[in-house]
């Protein structure tokens, strides 16, 4: 099918309250994609490939845009897996979950209702085989790679301290975009950006399993480790719920430099299998990380305000989970994560015993 690569989509002026934060749906955001531009070789030289995407045979690619100077991210998918637009990505993958048209168009949103923690969207451009995603680039990387830097403090109330800013503002990030309407559902290490080396601000990535229906049905979102638990039953699941969920699972992996499991589908993992029968408390109680030359039980090293946060956000059930939205309503939460301790003030004190 010929792709005209100039059509525009529906004029954001000629429907403002549909893009309202609240009031906006899918179908408003996958409309925000402005036209589409042809790829111009001359305009942007590919300085490296700094991540491939086996699962559709992509690439994030380092750019520099020779008008401007300016060093940008290229997220370059085959057209055989992404189609001409999503309508068409829709009926050839109708049971797909991710959609990169939606990453695309959510990250336009994103900007024009100013969420300051989202890439700023440079365009969409194609060439005869290629959609090329063009946004801002965050020099510091994704918090995978900050995980594994060097020079970060063993696990400690010192690394606690280290990590305190970059935990309020994740959650914050992950908060507003609630705020707005919008859960990511595919929260992880690898999805949450910082700006520079020496740190934030913070940006929230990857929206292709974003959507604006909170309460959900279908197949489970995200990566082994991040997924909530209810989205393997099958009976529907609450996806801000679920976004908590993978916030505890990454707060976890940075202070502890490691998943706690591998897997949230029962049966699939030993680890997780304890937490679900004897509860996460008693987990870090008998979980060992390596702390300098040792290994330590993780609640030896871990303050119990911290502690606490981390086991609310991992409550199995999702009613008794926190909630990173603040204003949510009482029955769906067990309350805000703003009113834990270890969110007010990070501790300098020696890490008590949870057990």
């Amino acid at each position: 099918m010929a792709i005209d690569i100039m059509a525009e989509v529906p004029s954001i002026s000629a429907a403002p309250s549909a893009l309202q934060p609240g009031k906006v749906d899918d179908a408003a955001i996958l409309r925000c994609i402005d036209k589409l531009q042809t790829w111009d070789t001359s305009r942007f030289e590919v300085l490296a490939t700094l991540q491939s995407c086996p699962r559709n045979a992509g690439q994030v690619r380092l750019v520099q845009d020779r008008s401007t100077g300016q060093r940008l991210a290229v997220k370059r998918m085959p057209l055989t897996w992404t189609c001409e637009d999503a309508e068409s990505f829709s009926t050839a993958h109708p049971m797909e979950t991710e959609v990169p048209w939606m990453d695309m168009a959510a990250t336009r949103w994103l900007n024009i209702v100013g969420f300051q923690h989202c890439v700023e969207y440079w365009g969409v451009f194609l060439d005869d085989d290629y959609v090329a995603f063009v946004m801002g680039l965050a020099e510091g990387g994704d918090l995978f790679t900050f995980v594994d830097a060097m020079g970060l403090p063993e696990p400690g109330p010192v690394l606690e301290e280290a990590l305190w800013p970059i935990a309020v503002e994740f959650l914050s990030a992950v908060s507003r975009l609630h705020q707005l309407g919008l859960a990511h559902r595919d929260l992880s290490l690898e999805n949450v950006l910082l700006a520079s080396a020496k740190g934030g601000p913070i940006y929230l990535i990857d929206y292709s399993m974003a959507t604006t229906k909170r309460f959900q049905t279908g197949p489970a979102c995200g990566k082994a480790s991040y997924i909530a638990p209810e989205m393997h039953l099958g009976s529907g699941y609450d996806a801000f719920q679920a976004d908590a969920f993978s916030c505890g699972v990454i707060l976890y992996a940075l202070f502890a430099k490691d998943y706690p499991w591998i897997s949230t589908r029962v049966g699939a993992c030993k680890c997780f299998e304890y937490v679900r029968k004897h509860g996460f408390l008693k987990f870090m109680a008998k979980r060992r990380i390596i702390v300098g030359d040792d290994k330590k039980p993780v609640d030896k090293v871990m303050s119990k305000p911290f502690a606490q946060l981390l086991d609310g956000l991992l409550r199995f059930t999702p009613e008794e989970r926190l909630a990173i939205l603040d204003e949510d309503r009482p029955g769906r939460s067990a309350g805000s994560i703003w009113a834990q301790a270890w969110l007010k003030k990070a501790t300098s004190a020696p890490p008590e015993s949870i057990a």
